[in-house]
């Protein structure tokens, strides 16, 4: 089968490489090379084109190289009436656990604190709760934020997760539903977003959300930059409702260095790296996707396009 890989990123090629590696069987193309655009039966993309798709008629299926599809649905290209197929990576998965995991403890433990300190040369101990006194809330229980539930609560932290719809986890208590969001939220020490980006939760990090939210409390968001409202999480750092923000995720990306996030205080940024995709499990998903629908079978993690992931 012919397949189209486009991979806009810094180590683009290296994805290539290891497609070509691995998809035996398989016709891997990039542009320029293409002769035969009607030949192209899928495509491996992350950001279209608005006429990306125009020359590729005979496209079976896509396939996106990450667990967010908000950037292929949001791209103002009219998509192919084919299956859409997204990763769910468990190598991914486990990397945005021990980011969340190193986020809370760091936060917990008021590391931030004593390296504040150390530059003064100050010798002064803090007290620190128990973690199974530390209420974590996890927006979206997918396969990352699942995975953030299971690390957490295996060091004891009371772990309640949020999805749109019921989902059953041993051990962690799962709330779903629009009735059952705002009490999640009130009764979160620590806020975790690791929802999908779609029309619903698009701008739900807002001054209603932090509001809400116990005094003091922490926010950690490593979804989507536009989960966020910036001014309204300034506004609730600057008179204390939040004490602190951790957030991977920009809007726009690189974040401007104009941009007030950088010289707050009470702010951690770090450049859109909690769950860096891996090329060599991210890509045997993909062949075991083109395999099958080679075959004819349906591959898994197939988009809702209605739900928007």
């Amino acid at each position: 089968m012919q397949v189209l890989a486009d991979f806009p990123w810094e180590n683009g090629q290296e994805w290539i490489d290891e497609l070509r590696r691995q998809a035996v069987g398989h016709q891997i193309l990039a542009e320029p090379d293409i002769v035969d655009h009607a030949g192209i039966e899928a495509a491996v993309v992350w950001r279209p084109s608005i006429d990306f798709f125009k020359p590729l008629t005979n496209l079976r299926a896509l396939i996106v190289p990450g667990a967010g599809v908000d950037q292929l649905m949001q791209s103002g290209t009219s998509l192919p009436d084919v299956p859409i197929v997204r990763l769910a990576d468990p190598v991914m998965a486990t990397r945005m656990a021990e980011y969340v995991l190193a986020m809370v403890l760091d936060h917990h433990r008021q590391l931030g604190r004593y390296r504040d300190q150390q530059a003064g040369a100050i010798w002064k101990r803090h007290f620190h709760s128990d973690p199974q006194d530390i209420r974590v809330g996890i927006l979206g229980m997918g396969v990352m934020g699942a995975a953030a539930a299971r690390h957490l609560r295996a060091i004891g932290y009371a772990v309640t997760g949020w999805s749109r719809s019921t989902k059953v986890m041993p051990d962690i208590d799962v709330a779903a539903g629009e009735a059952a969001l705002m009490p999640l939220i009130a009764a979160s020490d620590i806020l975790v977003c690791l929802l999908p980006l779609t029309d619903a939760t698009r701008g739900i990090l807002n001054a209603k959300t932090f509001d809400a939210m116990p005094e003091g409390a922490l926010l950690i968001n490593a979804a989507r930059g536009a989960h966020l409202v910036v001014p309204d999480l300034v506004a609730a750092l600057d008179r204390g409702k939040l004490s602190a923000a951790v957030l991977d995720v920009f809007e726009d990306e690189p974040l401007s260095p104009e941009s007030p996030l950088w010289e707050h205080p009470n702010v951690t940024i770090t450049p859109h790296i909690a769950s860096l995709s891996n090329p060599v499990t991210g890509v045997r998903q993909i062949v075991r996707a083109l395999d099958r629908i080679e075959a004819g079978e349906r591959p898994d993690h197939i988009v809702d396009r209605h739900a928007g992931y």
